[in-house]
């Protein structure tokens, strides 16, 4: 399938494009498509498309005539790879190369490649690896605005990396940052496609690093944590944000679930945290907050169990030991049907059933 793919492609301007083969409970192809050159003689006229996004109105037609021509194909977008990923629980069997990515194997391994199918690379609403420093403004400034994109929703996390990258360009311009960022702002979807197993891939999380040597460097690592406090009943406090499953479903489709879900997050004691490390504390991370819009390094508690640094900062695994999540979690499923490839869910709208 690749190669008929490739050779259609080929035809309509297009040599370049990576494969990624996923497999588990059923096996799909995600075709990456390279760009066009301006001026190939290869390329036909083409009318303009709303549904296109900007700069690639040629490569948006020649995705939707291979979809149209071959069977079981349809036209996606990056972020569909993850998608897929995450709700069927596949995982990369291969990685297929043509054209310049074939070229530069050793340039670009395939890992890279993977993540620039997904979307990664590029503008990703949920996801985003980024690099930068300071001194390189342009990069600098790219990086952060790609970074704020993804993070849109999580005002939390938005403003203390923004506090924190805000300082690293003030002390630190020639260092190199990495931050790696998922943020689906959407607690409810990974309960519902994780809970059983593989919870952690779907739950949001910040993984960062500033390249200093020995005891400057900093790694940082975000997560969601439960504050400890007292529990109200869980179905019920669901039930208070979505009274029905379809509310939910409705949330999704209108991009709205994540004010939704900062909503259900207060109610259940959870937030968004993230913790600075350097290599010299053996007191335990810092947890950054902002106040009056300066960076804050609340320093732990020192608190036993050694690894439990605050009172008010407990993992999410400790919260899901608490509550009864299961009934709840089986209503959303049997109210959903996979469409898309199962990479995308309708939601039949109703009552949730009562349980007893």
């Amino acid at each position: 399938m690749f190669d008929r793919i490739t050779k259609r492609i080929a035809d309509s301007g297009i040599d370049d494009a990576v494969g990624i083969l996923l497999h588990g409970k059923r096996t799909v192809l995600h075709v990456g498509l390279g760009t066009v050159v301006p001026g190939d003689p290869r390329l036909g006229a083409v009318q303009p498309d709303d549904e296109a996004p900007s700069g690639q109105l040629h490569e948006y037609h020649v995705g939707a005539h291979v979809a149209l021509e071959l069977p079981n194909t349809s036209l996606a977008s990056p972020e569909r790879l993850t998608r897929l990923m995450q709700s069927n629980n596949l995982t990369v069997a291969d990685v297929l190369r043509h054209g310049r990515y074939a070229d530069q194997h050793d340039l670009i391994d395939d890992v890279e490649l993977v993540e620039m199918a997904g979307g990664e690379s590029g503008w990703n609403q949920i996801s985003v690896t980024v690099s930068g420093r300071p001194s390189r403004v342009v990069n600098w400034t790219r990086m952060r605005e790609r970074l704020r994109y993804t993070l849109f929703g999580n005002p939390q996390w938005q403003a203390v990396l923004d506090l924190w990258l805000d300082e690293v360009e003030k002390k630190h311009s020639s260092v190199d940052v990495v931050i790696k960022a998922y943020n689906p702002c959407d607690l409810m979807a990974a309960l519902v496609h994780g809970y059983d197993e593989g919870l952690v891939r779907l739950l949001p999380e910040v993984q960062g690093a500033l390249d200093l040597p020995g005891v400057e460097s900093r790694m940082l690592s975000g997560q969601l944590v439960w504050d400890g406090g007292a529990i109200p009943d869980f179905e019920t406090t669901v039930r208070s944000v979505y009274p029905t499953v379809g509310d939910w479903g409705i949330a999704r489709a209108t991009g709205t679930v994540w004010q939704e879900d900062l909503a259900l997050l207060e109610l259940l004691g959870l937030r968004y945290a993230l913790f600075e490390f350097a290599p010299d504390n053996g007191e335990g991370p810092w947890e950054l907050s902002s106040s009056e819009g300066k960076l804050v390094r609340n320093e732990a508690e020192k608190r036993n169990p050694p690894d439990q640094w605050w009172a008010s900062v407990r993992s999410l695994s400790a919260f899901l030991e608490t509550i009864e999540a299961v009934p709840l979690i089986a209503a959303y499923r049997k109210a959903m049907v996979p469409v898309s490839g199962g990479d995308q869910w309708l939601v039949i709208d109703g009552p949730l059933p009562e349980h007893h």
